[in-house]
């Protein structure tokens, strides 16, 4: 079946059971509103990547989707959490085209603090939903456990790259690609890519060798993913018209660490004059002729498709099913649009 097909009804069948977690939950649990805020913006639109990798990394180690589907769905809950928290931090108004938790509740109750406040309260409280899935599943006890343990691994790590990010913004970094590889590795190829997939292997209770290899594949992806989408968020004109571009944001990504360890005093010197300043699509094509002339988005590209061609060689020689899935879900998230 051709990829997209196969990903679009995955997609459907896991939204199908995100929705039928909220109604139940909200027939038992007090505190509806929270369940329904929470519920309305983890069913916003969104791709739903996370749980299918995970149903992917249980097929390619011989389980069956039906067992995990229910199961999978507590990572997008988990994903709710990450983003609700984030966009606080970074003071976001608009998520998915949409109001964020925290505008939405600044503009009903008036207060900046009680918006963000009760943000940072439905996102705990999603982060706590997140483990119910697994718990409620049909899986045995330990191999629940197992899945368990590896999710809360999976958050601290997420934890630690978003940790290393806001650092960024703080400290003097010495070794600026080696950093950003860094908050890449942990704060989207574990979380995005190698998480999902080693909690799927280990739901199908897969052999040690089966969850290193996908964990290998997975980072590389995840990285070669990240680098793109710092290409995509520094040089798209386009995405000024729909959410911030991360030079506007003054996000330390790849291009720009690329810039600062072999570009020109003046070089820098001209795109740092534009980081966190509202940008139009001059300014956009102004940067990018400076990054152009660099280097910085040559290495970048070059950086990508070595990851890429790791990621292919792992999955080569790896002694799993579905690899043609698994091949199709690594050009999927490369070569996205954002």
């Amino acid at each position: 079946m051709e990829f997209n097909i196969a990903y679009a009804e995955l997609k459907q069948k896991v939204e199908a059971e995100l929705a039928k977690f909220f109604d139940a939950e909200s027939a038992t649990n007090p505190n509806k509103e929270s369940i329904r805020v929470i519920r309305d913006f983890c069913l916003a639109d969104g791709k739903r990547l996370r749980p299918i990798i995970i149903v992917a990394g249980h097929e390619a180690c011989g389980g069956k989707r039906e067992d995990i589907l229910p199961a999978s769905i507590g990572i997008e809950i988990l994903h709710g959490y990450f983003l609700i928290h984030d966009d606080v931090m970074d003071e976001d108004p608009v998520r998915r085209g949409k109001p964020t938790v925290h505008a939405t509740h600044t503009s009903k109750f008036g207060s900046q603090r009680a918006g963000e406040n009760l943000a940072i309260l439905y996102g705990d409280i999603a982060c706590a939903l997140a483990k119910k899935p697994i718990l409620q599943s049909g899986f045995s006890p330990e191999r629940k456990c197992a899945a368990l343990e590896e999710m809360v691994d999976l958050e601290v790590k997420t934890g630690y790259g978003q940790y290393l990010d806001e650092l960024s913004k703080l400290i003097k970094i010495e070794n600026y690609v080696d950093y950003v590889l860094e908050i890449h590795k942990y704060k989207t190829a574990w979380y995005t890519l190698a998480g999902p997939l080693r909690l799927g292997a280990i739901l199908a209770s897969a052999t040690n060798s089966q969850i290193q290899a996908l964990t290998d594949f997975g980072l590389n992806v995840g990285l070669a993913f990240q680098i793109q989408d710092d290409l995509m968020g520094t040089l798209n004109p386009e995405a000024l018209k729909k959410a911030k571009n991360d030079i506007t944001e003054g996000k330390l990504t790849m291009p720009l660490a690329c810039l600062y360890e072999q570009g020109t005093s003046e070089q820098i010197a001209a795109v740092n004059n534009y980081r966190g300043k509202p940008l139009n699509e001059d300014d956009c094509t102004k940067v990018k002729a400076v990054l152009e002339e660099s280097g910085a988005l040559s290495r970048c590209r070059e950086m990508a498709e070595h990851y890429v061609g790791i990621a292919d060689r792992i999955l080569a020689d790896i002694d799993v099913r579905n690899k043609e899935f698994l091949s199709g879900l690594a050009n999927f998230v490369i070569k996205r649009n954002r």
